[in-house]
């Protein structure tokens, strides 16, 4: 995987669906994933991981992070 793109795990407890960049089969680049419980995570990864200081989170009970 290359570019920008989708990625819908199908089985997983936790996520569902990562929206965003790809580098060499790894998620880098700004990008969003969707958890199963409704909590949706906007930011920045960095070889498969999470790394942004400005990132976004909507959690399923209405709470949002800014950080």
């Amino acid at each position: 995987m290359h570019g920008r793109g989708q990625y819908w795990y199908s089985e997983s407890k936790d996520c569902i669906l990562y929206v965003g960049e790809f580098f060499e089969n790894t998620y880098q680049g700004l990008g969003k994933l969707i958890y199963t419980d409704g909590t949706i995570y906007y930011g920045s990864f960095s070889n498969n991981n999470l790394c942004s200081q400005r990132a976004v989170v909507n959690f399923s009970n209405g709470d949002k992070y800014k950080g």
